[in-house]
């Protein structure tokens, strides 16, 4: 069920319904030459989820549940395109002997269109409400991604330039395409850079506003990320806001009632090597790192994901 979700927003099937309330498998199929047989698969598929009816003539019309999984489809793409691979070896990969060097791959861009529309459903409305409330001029955005967050930001603010951090060169990729549709090459620059290990840059010494979505996690263990917030503390010498969002270790588990990402969530970054860290964790590590938190905003979904608000301690 999940791999179908995902195939049928990357081919469109999701967002046609979304937008014309049916769709004929027939006329679809034809329309972005694809298999037939292979979309009406899909979409019985998601028929048995509820997530679609289907009719006998194949025509397709959204199920009781179709708008929660349409908002929700960027986590399920996340499991599926991001991380793939990395389920389909996991038992190769849990022995000891088997984890050195890069031993998984996941696909960054996928992640990266993954967590764009994440954002879009579920993190903008609370971070643009607290923008509103602030004053700044140039935006950092660590693990930027596809780079969306600062289009927007800028969109919004005619005056404002900012610089998006990723280690990734396809996700680098994908935010450079983005940005240049949008006709804003020369207001975001893009570096490559590991946020983990930042080291002050020119482009960097102007920024007063610095986000993060998503990636906190990938600061830890507790001593790195007291390193990293350090590092990253003096890379961004002017900064006065620095708002972090991450998703931490849930305690759900292992419990019926978790939500269906939290596991997925928790079990690829188990086999990553990725060390969660829990609500508490983050609490203990901010002033030590030189960081003040201001305030903490919960969001209702992903399950247990807070927005950071923090100042140079």
């Amino acid at each position: 069920m999940t791999f179908a979700i995902s195939a049928a927003w990357e081919l469109g099937f999701l967002d046609a319904l979304q937008e014309q309330e049916s769709v004929e498998i027939e006329a679809f199929a034809s329309e972005h030459d694809l298999h037939r047989s292979s979309v009406r698969a899909i979409a019985e598929a998601l028929g048995c989820g509820e997530i679609v009816v289907l009719d006998e003539d194949g025509v397709v019309r959204p199920g009781p549940i179709f708008a929660e999984v349409f908002a929700t489809k960027g986590f399920f793409y996340w499991l599926t395109r991001g991380c793939g691979e990395l389920f389909s070896v996991m038992p190769s990969i849990i022995p000891n002997a088997a984890r050195q060097g890069d031993y998984y791959h996941r696909d960054l861009r996928a992640v990266g269109v993954a967590c764009r529309d994440m954002g879009y459903q579920f993190f903008d409305a609370p971070f643009f409400s607290f923008l509103d409330e602030i004053d700044f001029e140039i935006a950092a955005d660590l693990g930027c991604g596809s780079g969306e967050r600062l289009i927007r930001m800028a969109t919004d603010r005619p005056d404002l330039h900012g610089v998006g951090v990723d280690i990734s060169a396809n996700a680098l990729e994908l935010a450079h395409e983005a940005i240049a549709a949008a006709g804003m090459d020369d207001r975001i620059a893009l570096v490559r850079a590991d946020a983990r290990q930042l080291s002050p840059l020119r482009v960097f010494e102007d920024v007063d506003l610095l986000t993060c979505f998503l990636m906190g996690h990938d600061f830890w263990p507790r001593e790195q990320c007291i390193g990293s917030l350090r590092a990253v503390r003096r890379a961004f010498p002017n900064v006065e806001h620095f708002i972090l969002c991450d998703t931490y270790r849930s305690g759900l588990l292992p419990s019926a009632a978790a939500p269906l990402f939290t596991p997925g969530f928790e079990v690829a970054h188990a086999l990553m090597g990725v060390e969660l860290p829990t609500l508490a964790d983050w609490h203990g590590v901010f002033k030590e790192a030189g960081w003040e938190l201001v305030e903490q905003r919960d969001l209702p979904v992903p399950s247990s994901t807070s927005m950071f608000i923090l100042q140079p301690g």
